[in-house]
């Protein structure tokens, strides 16, 4: 996990102190020292031993609490933030660090309640206005999250994570342009941000510029290889640049690590049927159907593999199975009556590929003009 976390340092002043407090300190350094190596249980250890001596200091809470989420026990952590509000009600550092575990542990509501006491606490820290942002944004209100995001780059405008925020949302809104010019700014602030090329390649994807969306995915994945959105985002665009090869290499990828998502058997068996592998396309929608016993576009891609093989009965009855699940989707319709018209049957042909240009499928026009009266 992201270390998102603060962790305090307590400075003590020079002079007498007792065996107690001697202790406590030493603990309580120990502890600081083994989160900054990455050793998170040690780090909470120590922070429990330094807590049986003095109970009532309540950073050694917030500390052990930071230690234990940076450890994944989101609940421990945030027990430990709830006694040092006890402690200490305004402790802002509390409220905060809280609020990140609620994010962990998925309770966005909470987390943004805490977020806001941050704020109200500490209304000039940019990156509380950004993190309620964040929140925002994954409970689907933007509009709330913009505003933070505003008063977060008032605060500092070169806060790389805010501009990204906010060039995340005009992706979600369609505004493809600035997402773009935030996504700029993302990486002439920081050039080896991933998700920055990541996300700037999508929103050139939006736009069909293919080419260069490709070339942002291709700097991600040099310092993120094993992203899984990555890899299928070179896949798709590799695909619509009709590299079909380089399609069907990046699917394989995909589906080695999520061997059941339907939707990469049948844009891989695509790619394989405009490479002329038919037989490897219809292996690939029949495991996509497999998957989705509805996923009427598998079917019509199948149907496509069977005409393509000669196997036209089995053609109909995938295009028949099409039209049940979506009776409005004119290329069934098209490809029954391809399947018709290779079984020599031209009147339900014909009928096919009205009803396909009916439904606004323009190629069924043109077999209308040239083979029905």
């Amino acid at each position: 996990m992201k270390n998102l976390f603060t962790i305090f340092v307590v400075i003590f002043c020079v002079g007498f102190v007792n065996l107690k407090s001697q202790s406590f300190e030493t603990f309580f350094n120990n502890g600081v020292q083994k989160f900054n190596s990455g050793d998170f249980k040690g780090s909470a250890d120590e922070y429990t031993s330094a807590i049986k001596l003095d109970s009532t200091k309540e950073l050694a809470w917030v500390n052990r609490g930071v230690a234990k989420i940076n450890a994944n026990d989101f609940d421990g952590g945030i027990s430990d933030f709830n006694y040092a509000l006890k402690l200490k009600p305004e402790l802002v550092e509390a409220f905060f660090n809280r609020a990140i575990a609620y994010i962990n542990s998925g309770n966005l509501n909470e987390a943004v309640k805490d977020i806001s006491e941050a704020i109200r606490l500490s209304p000039k820290k940019a990156e509380y206005w950004n993190s309620r942002a964040s929140c925002y944004i994954q409970l689907n209100r933007p509009d709330e999250a913009l505003n933070d995001l505003s008063e977060a780059l008032k605060l500092e405008p070169k806060l790389a994570e805010a501009i990204s925020n906010r060039g995340f949302i005009k992706l979600s809104k369609d505004d493809f342009k600035g997402a773009i010019a935030d996504f700029d700014a993302v990486i002439k602030i920081n050039p080896n941000t991933e998700n920055a090329y990541l996300n700037r390649g999508v929103a050139k994807f939006n736009m069909e510029k293919y080419k260069e969306a490709l070339d942002d995915y291709e700097k991600a994945e040099k310092n993120s290889p094993n992203n899984a959105t990555l890899i299928k985002n070179i896949a798709l665009v590799k695909y619509k640049l009709n590299n079909f090869s380089g399609a069907i290499e990046y699917f394989d990828k995909s589906i080695a690590s999520k061997p059941n998502v339907p939707t990469d058997y049948n844009f891989r068996g695509l790619a394989k049927l405009y490479a002329n592998d038919s037989i490897g396309a219809e292996k690939d929608f029949t495991k996509a159907i497999s998957l989705k016993p509805d996923f009427t576009e598998a079917y019509v891609n199948r149907s496509n593999a069977k005409i393509v093989l000669g196997d036209y009965k089995a053609a109909l009855e995938d295009c028949n199975k099409a039209i049940e699940l979506k009776p409005d989707f004119g290329i069934s319709y098209y490809n029954r009556a391809t399947a018709h018209f290779n079984l020599r049957e031209e009147e339900a042909a014909c009928a096919d590929w009205k009803k396909a240009f009916d439904l606004g499928f323009a190629e069924a026009g043109d077999r209308l003009k040239k083979f029905c009266k």
